[in-house]
């Protein structure tokens, strides 16, 4: 009898999940942006598929993706139980970055191009009391730092969160002595 019912439940925790979960819509709307992260085979690293949703069907979504300098692509993806959804929870630029590197680099540069101007007479030996290699590296750090700035503001990054996806999920784990222990999740 013990046998029985562990198979019982056993298919029931195989079909309970698919069949109460495929028959609700995920609560996604056209052109909003999701990602489909498709774990890879034999323990090799996910792949993402990223792009705008065009309709959902009940077990695939279609994708726009690309668009930019990349031409648009129309794409389905298979909606499977190990795929994991995810939707853009917001974006930032990088001018912080951009800018600190900007900085770093005008800097250094200004400070070689300074230290070149040193030896030699030039334009840029204004006095006895300025430093040709200081006056220089400040002038190509606040310049490195506009261009690094500027860069930075164009590069947006999105940062994701993972799509819940409401339904009712049962597990069965294997106990000692020969039992099945099962166990449910509900969420909404």
């Amino acid at each position: 009898m013990n046998t029985r019912l562990a198979l019982v439940l056993a298919g029931l925790g195989l079909l309970l999940p698919i069949s109460l979960t495929a028959q609700q819509p995920l609560p996604l709307t056209p052109g909003q942006r999701v990602r489909v992260v498709i774990p890879g085979p034999g323990g090799r690293p996910a792949r993402h598929v990223t792009g705008n949703l065009l309709r959902q069907g009940a077990d695939t979504l279609v994708l726009v993706t690309g668009g930019g300098l990349v031409r648009p692509e129309t794409l389905a993806v298979a909606l499977a139980p190990d795929r994991r959804l995810e939707v853009v929870a917001g974006t930032r630029s990088r001018w912080r970055e951009g800018a600190g590197v900007g900085c770093a680099l005008g800097l250094v540069a200004g400070a070689a191009i300074g230290a070149g101007q040193r030896r030699s007479p030039g334009p840029w030996n204004v006095g006895p009391d300025i430093d040709p290699q200081i006056l220089l590296a400040g002038i190509a750090g606040g310049a490195g730092c506009l261009v690094g700035w500027a860069v930075g503001s164009s590069i947006r990054t999105e940062t994701w969160a993972p799509l819940e996806k409401a339904g009712v999920r049962l597990g069965l784990a294997p106990l000692p002595a020969g039992r099945l222990a099962l166990g449910a999740a509900i969420s909404f």
